[in-house]
């Protein structure tokens, strides 16, 4: 790690490139130009030994370029490095082949350099691959094919055999980098490919199932804002008729009813929209404190229903403060509604107990409870369990989309005459730094 930290801060200085694939190419730009002023280095001690200094100059030249390079690079001329780069490969290659007999091999580095062009440059930049590609080709032709000698002396048949050896290292390390590199790119790129195909799926089914709810979504509003409607227009047309001031107050109290109906129902729709469209606000929440703030919004409608609250002061959540208030209405407002009037020890009880990785906050009651049958599409969008329910089947599907937007899950366990439990698992937040108090 300390090496790969202290070549990028060579190469590329303090830069930052969001695009892993061009980050890639130009680290190897910088890795190719490194090992090249490297080898260089080595075969001018090798001219040296083997009394041929004359020729240093070469690699010297190519080193000059591969230091420009790196260069160019620090200063974000990418593509005029990788030029500078091939060209001076090119020249002095072409050189080398010229002086140097054809047991050394050098021309087979023209080729080498075709194939690092092509890995550097890729299929955004062919026409310039294309083109050092061509420009390579013809040399390696010239040189090795055609034949092009300038004068040059004579070569042991040791400096021959040193030279092929250096030459067939150097060939096969810089040729193992950049197979290595196309070929960790094309892998980069088939689980890039993967992932993406993987989220269009998702986002499929996730479409797919919004188009199928939007539907039910707008017939059955469209059904559940007309009825109250109907209803209010119905009584107060018959109220208009009644000239007993009693029976009058029995209607404004039935449309009263109506509207409250029709704006619970309401807010039931600001909810949801909320929920689908806003981000989520994390914060520490004191649960106890939010559970007693619930009971006395709603404690006109306790009647003789007790509320035991069985949680510890001290215990706090990290979530939405909003959305999990709106949940935990939702639960307790569910028991109240669906209390048992047969019984004469109607309570409501929530908790709350920490797991290894959730919090968990419980609703349970004694009352109607919840056949089995139902228990699976309780909290489907406008379910029902019956003709003679009073809700508008959103609140329930509402908090289980509520929960899910906070990573967590909710379940229910009932049984009829019983009573029910419902359970919300919250996964735990690590503590988060300025988190209001």
């Amino acid at each position: 790690m300390a090496a790969t930290r202290f070549f990028r801060s060579l190469i590329l200085g303090n830069q930052f490139i969001p695009n892993r694939t061009d980050f890639k190419r130009i680290m190897l730009t910088g890795y190719l130009a490194i090992l090249c002023v490297v080898a260089n280095l080595l075969y001018v001690v090798l001219a040296s030994r083997e009394g041929h200094a004359n020729l240093s100059w070469l690699n010297v030249t190519f080193s000059v370029f591969s230091i420009i390079a790196i260069i160019l690079l620090r200063l974000r001329y990418y593509t005029v490095a990788k030029f500078t780069l091939f060209l001076g490969a090119y020249l002095v290659i072409f050189i080398f082949c010229a002086i140097e007999p054809v047991g050394t091999a050098v021309s087979f580095f023209l080729i080498l350099i075709n194939l690092a062009a092509t890995a550097l440059f890729g299929i955004n930049q062919w026409k310039y691959a294309l083109s050092l590609t061509i420009l390579g080709s013809i040399l390696f032709i010239w040189v090795y094919i055609v034949g092009f000698h300038l004068v040059s002396p004579a070569f042991s048949e040791h400096y021959v055999m040193d030279n092929f050896i250096m030459n067939f290292f150097v060939f096969l390390v810089l040729a193992m980098l950049i197979v290595y590199f196309i070929l960790e790119l094309n892998h980069f790129a088939e689980k890039n490919l993967e992932k993406k195909e993987t989220e269009a799926i998702v986002k499929n089914q996730e479409l797919t199932k919004l188009n199928a709810e939007l539907d039910r979504f707008v017939y059955s509003v469209s059904h559940d804002l007309r009825s109250p409607l109907a209803s209010i227009a119905g009584l107060t047309y018959i109220g208009q008729h009644v000239e007993n001031l009693e029976e009058a107050k029995q209607y404004f109290s039935m449309i009263d009813d109506r509207i409250k109906a029709q704006d619970f129902f309401i807010r039931e729709i600001i909810d949801f929209y909320r929920n689908s469209r806003t981000g989520t606000q994390l914060e520490r929440i004191p649960v106890r404190k939010q559970v007693e703030e619930i009971e006395r919004e709603q404690a006109m409608n306790f009647g003789s229903i007790v509320c035991r609250i069985e949680i510890p002061e001290e215990f706090e959540v990290i979530s939405d403060k909003i959305r999990l208030k709106s949940v935990m209405s939702n639960l307790m407002g569910n028991a109240i509604k669906y209390h048992d009037p047969a019984k004469s020890d109607r309570f409501i009880q929530v908790t709350a107990e920490t797991s290894n990785t959730h919090w968990i906050i419980a609703v349970k009651d004694n009352g109607l409870g919840i056949g089995q049958g139902h228990l699976e599409k309780v909290f489907d969008m406008f379910y029902r369990a019956s003709a003679d329910s009073k809700g508008s089947g959103l609140g329930l599907f509402i908090a289980r989309e509520t929960v899910e937007k906070l990573g967590g899950k909710i379940s229910v366990e009932s049984a009829l005459g019983k009573g029910s439990c419902f359970s919300v698992a919250l996964p735990i937040q690590q503590p988060l730094h300025n988190l209001p108090e």
